[in-house]
């Protein structure tokens, strides 16, 4: 079983937190790590970084 937690904030303030887990066959590292580069993303995106 893989899980991780996604933190979003603003100016410091936590904003919310998105937490995904399952099967290690559904979450590899490498989809873990395309999962990281779309939240980096997502922060960029919405000026949440």
């Amino acid at each position: 079983m893989n899980s991780m937690a996604i933190p979003f904030r603003k100016n410091g303030n936590l904003l919310g937190v998105i937490a995904v887990s399952g099967p290690s066959a559904r979450f590899s590292s490498r989809r873990m790590s395309e999962a990281y580069e779309e939240y980096l993303r997502i922060l960029k995106e919405f000026d949440l970084s």
